[in-house]
């Protein structure tokens, strides 16, 4: 599936093999998305159809940056999550940069996961 981040066109494979979810690890984000329950919305079709994927992402440190954004297609959800991705790197690119002594170990960390990127 196909999404913009940092002005680029990327591909990104989906590792499942089931029907109505999407599961992905990119750069060491784990991305995930799925189709929530039509049972839950019988009378309120409308609704399901405009929310009917939700998208959970998990950054390199185990912080969770998106949980259960909802979008009407997996590609919409699939964008949700890289708009994210991007607000999380450009922060940890930013403690990098300033180096802030009372998160150094946070900034360590930080750092060897940004080397090990490729974006």
């Amino acid at each position: 599936m196909k999404t913009k981040f940092r002005d680029k066109t990327i591909d990104i494979t989906n590792q499942s093999s089931k029907k109505n979810e999407f599961y992905s690890e990119w750069n060491y984000f784990t991305i995930s998305i799925l189709e929530n329950d039509k049972m839950y919305y019988r009378e309120k079709m409308q609704y399901w159809k405009e929310h009917r994927y939700y998208v959970i992402v998990q950054n390199p440190m185990g912080s969770c940056i998106v949980d259960g954004a909802e979008a009407s297609t997996q590609s919409e959800c699939l964008q949700i999550a890289f708009d994210n991705i991007d607000s999380d790197l450009l922060d940890m690119e930013s403690m990098v940069a300033n180096k802030d002594a009372q998160e150094m170990e946070d900034v360590k960390e930080v750092e060897n996961w940004l080397s090990r990127m490729k974006y």
